[in-house]
């Protein structure tokens, strides 16, 4: 792969991305003006954010920066109610979940909460900050039980593959107060791309092949006569097995 060509793809594409948090900050601020329902106002910015996703991706792939296969992503949505977990390998995997999958919502930092470009644009999305100041976890099993697709990222940050899977317990709490299946997604890359240890200027020898898909479907059932922290402790850690070496310890759980 050329290297300055592939760096001059890659700031284009920054900058596009860059263009379009601003365009689409100011669309959810005049949302945010209309007279509608504070429902409506979250399901039109959400379809917007995703279409512009979208598009930021349709260019990186015709830049040849990578290539993306996703597939069956769709299908889970419309299940109803669910929440999903992924590992989180790349700095673009949200951005490719929600160009599938537009109408889910998402548990964002609580920098991204407050910053002002983008904290306008996830508030009015309707996602769900972690902070002290509300019940997290009973508003992602509310969200879920009222219909919703919820996508956590069970690390919280991207994988430092030097390190392994370190899932935090909070998506397993939120898998046990909802009681619903949980859609497992992998997302595999050919190549490190966007990640902690690769800076993004490192160039690859070939362009990178984000493959990503539903692996499997989590039964929680199983759990809920165990005390809370025991099920939570053991999810994570089944988990981490999972996303780790593609096995598990409590394989009755795994609907595929």
């Amino acid at each position: 792969m050329n290297k300055w060509l592939y760096l001059l793809t890659v700031i284009l594409g920054f900058m596009f991305f860059g263009i379009g948090s601003i365009i689409l900050s100011l669309f959810a601020l005049t949302l945010r003006l209309l007279p509608i329902s504070t429902r409506n106002k979250e399901l039109y910015c959400r379809s917007v954010v995703g279409a512009c996703f979208r598009a930021f991706l349709n260019i990186i792939v015709k830049l040849n920066v990578i290539e993306l296969k996703a597939d069956g992503l769709e299908a889970i949505t419309q299940k109803g109610g669910r929440l999903i977990i992924a590992n989180h390998p790349s700095l673009i995997d949200v951005v490719i979940l929600i160009s599938c999958m537009p109408q889910s919502c998402c548990v964002v930092k609580a920098g991204v909460w407050s910053n002002p470009l983008m904290g306008i644009i996830v508030r009015t999305c309707g996602y769900i900050p972690i902070n002290s100041e509300i019940d997290m976890i009973g508003e992602c099993a509310k969200r879920i039980h009222a219909g919703e697709t919820l996508i956590i990222f069970p690390e919280g940050t991207r994988t430092n593959k030097e390190f392994g899977y370190k899932l935090a317990r909070g998506a397993a709490y939120v898998a046990l107060a909802a009681q619903k299946p949980v859609e497992v997604v992998k997302i595999d890359t050919s190549t490190q791309f966007l990640t902690k240890e690769v800076k993004w200027y490192n160039v690859p020898k070939d362009r990178t092949v984000f493959r990503v898909r539903p692996v499997c479907s989590w039964d929680v059932d199983i759990h809920l006569a165990k005390t809370q922290s025991l099920a939570a402790r053991t999810l994570t850690k089944d988990w981490t097995c999972y996303f780790q070496e593609g096995g598990l310890n409590a394989s009755s759980s795994i609907n595929k």
